[in-house]
């Protein structure tokens, strides 16, 4: 059998028949055994890649670019790199730098010079002539030339200069104009020298910048906190020193927690409705110095719950919603609310107990406390009856929220009826309304309080939308509003009443009675309600009698008996007028 072997390599490839490529080869063959032991002839098709080398001689001046690099010194430099065809290629480079020269030459002298450029110069000045030089590259010769005029011959300086004076052959001046100055120049040359003075002046101004949190300025110094101190010098279009002084001001971004309890669902200011609890969403609006003011929202989202309230009850239920029912009734709602405790007008100040001669005033909704100095306590207002709807519970944790904004910066903090919580004094910065939430627990139904101190004088402190919500001793919230429905039965006590009449005496609720009157006695009727029983009572008492009787012989008594003889103990009975026994002796 037959086959082909296709390689592909860079510049020489050694093949199984010992010989050494340097060119493609698709003719060669070789002769193997295959395992029947018969001939195997293989095929060589063979590619090769070659690898590419290549040198450059460059001679520049000053600097060369190669590959992205500059080379500013002579030099053999080397890249070793890929063909396309995957094959070495090494780039040499034979690089020969030689540099740009200057050569000053500073010369006085009268009158004028002629220089090697050819040209024959009259005046001070510092001249520049371009030329080559011997390595090909950049030459320049700069002359600075003063000539110094003899024989009474006029010299001129024109001077422009920064400053508020001009300092000139041992004279000061302090104002643009025209001067004289009679010498002799180094060469013997006398000299009237005319100066041509120009003062210019340095100027300063203010860059009077608002920023918000940090300002990056053009001393390349980024400020985070007002500055007017900072100065940068700038050239002015003189040509003199123009001095920027700094005026800052950094107002800062607000970012402020949002703490929100509600529940099943609550819209916050993004417009989106939460029906989660969400401590991630961000809004962000603009504060009144034009800052950002990112909100954060801490959400806590609780399920209101429904119940049914099952009463069996008699006669009459007055329920939760203060309704008195006297018949059975399914189905009445009624909700209980958690969520307002507190139960007071945000437009009504009278609550708040000022200390000192702090003012608390109202309106829009919210309260206003004014600091005048004579306090840095502003005002308090206790959590007892008179301000809540119902009491506090001793011993019982609540949250207490409110919303609040300040002209300044003041401190909130709970007096729990025990001792005042200065630890978890809450600090407000913030000219927008910021939610506040502070946990206490209560030690009395009465001295608990809220207070704002750290007031400074003439600050503005605005105070609304005060609640206190009971919390278990997790700080969370023990309940949502519910919705509880009466399913009420209402049973009846009822009222027996039984006239007896009776002799003697009367055995009722086992008691024997012996006089006549109006007796009763509680019971539970079938329905599980009260049952009263009367017992109108009447006694007639029996009565005896002794029938004395004389005959002869023998006597027929009234029981029918005949006797013959004398007889005191037989009775009879008989019924009185009241049906009572009548009992007669004979």
């Amino acid at each position: 059998n037959s086959g082909t072997d296709t390689q592909v390599h860079c510049d020489e490839y050694t093949w199984i028949d010992g010989i050494t490529y340097t060119e493609s080869n698709d003719s060669a063959t070789f002769t193997l055994t295959n395992e029947n032991g018969c001939d195997s002839i293989v095929t060589l098709n063979l590619t090769i890649n070659n690898s590419y080398n290549s040198q450059d001689s460059i001679i520049v001046c000053d600097g060369y670019i190669w590959n992205d690099i500059n080379y500013e010194t002579s030099g053999i430099y080397i890249l070793n790199t890929n063909t396309i065809n995957g094959c070495d290629s090494t780039l040499t480079l034979n690089l020969t730098v030689n540099y740009s020269s200057f050569e000053t030459t500073s010369i006085e002298l009268c009158d004028e010079f002629n220089w090697i450029n050819g040209i024959t110069y009259s005046q001070t000045g510092v001249y520049e002539y371009h030329t080559t030089n011997e390595d090909g590259c950049p030459h320049t010769e700069i002359l600075n030339l003063t000539i110094l005029n003899p024989d009474s011959s006029l010299s001129i300086e024109n001077i422009t200069t920064c400053g508020s004076t001009y300092f000139w052959n041992e004279e000061v001046y302090y104002e643009s104009g025209t001067y004289f100055y009679n010498t002799n120049s180094s060469y013997g040359c006398d000299s009237i020298v005319t100066l041509n003075l120009i003062l210019n002046s340095n100027d300063s101004t203010f860059n009077s910048v608002t920023e918000c949190d940090e300002y990056t300025w053009i001393d390349g110094i980024t400020y985070t906190e007002s500055n007017d101190s900072a100065t940068f010098t700038l050239t002015n279009e003189s040509g003199c020193d123009s001095i920027v002084t700094l005026d800052l001001t950094i107002n800062n971004s607000d970012n402020i927690i949002d703490t929100q309890i509600h529940c099943d669902e609550y819209t916050w200011i993004d417009g989106i409705t939460y029906t989660e609890s969400n401590n991630s969403a961000t809004f962000t609006l603009t504060n009144e110095n034009g800052c950002d003011s990112i909100i954060n929202l801490n959400l806590t989202v609780l399920e209101s719950y429904s119940e049914n309230d099952n009463q069996i009850k008699c006669d009459s239920l007055t329920w939760i919603d203060g309704v008195t029912y006297y018949s059975s009734v399914d189905s009445i709602s009624f909700i209980k609310y958690y969520s307002e405790k507190w139960n007071i007008n945000n437009s009504d100040a009278s609550p708040w107990i000022p200390f000192m001669t702090n003012q608390v005033s109202s309106g829009n909704d919210e309260v206003i406390i004014t600091g005048d100095g004579s306090s840095d306590l502003g005002a308090r207002i206790y959590f007892n009856s008179s301000n809540l709807s119902q009491s506090l519970t001793v011993s019982n944790n609540y949250i207490v929220s409110l919303k609040v904004k300040t002209s300044e910066s003041i401190n909130l903090s709970v007096n729990d009826g025990a001792n005042p919580n200065f630890d978890s004094s809450i600090n407000v910065q913030s000219s927008n309304y910021t939610n506040i939430t502070i946990p206490f627990t209560a030690y009395s139904i009465s001295n608990a309080y809220l207070y704002v101190h750290g007031l400074s004088q003439g600050e503005l402190v605005y105070i609304k939308d005060i609640s206190i919500r009971e919390v278990n001793e997790n700080g969370i919230i023990n309940s949502c509003d519910s919705t509880i429905y009466l399913n009420l039965t209402i049973n009846y006590s009822s009222v027996i009443t039984d006239f007896v009449t009776s002799c003697d005496n009367f055995i009722w609720n086992n008691q024997e009675l012996f006089e006549s009157g109006t007796y009763s006695y509680s019971s539970i009727n079938n329905d599980g309600c009260t049952q009263t029983n009367y017992l109108e009572l009447n006694i007639f008492n029996s009565d005896e009698s002794i029938d004395e009787q004389i005959h002869c012989d023998q006597y027929t008594w009234i029981d029918g008996i005949t006797y013959t003889e004398s007889n005191n103990t037989a009775t009879v009975t008989l019924t009185n007028s009241n049906d009572c026994d009548s009992i007669v002796t004979l």
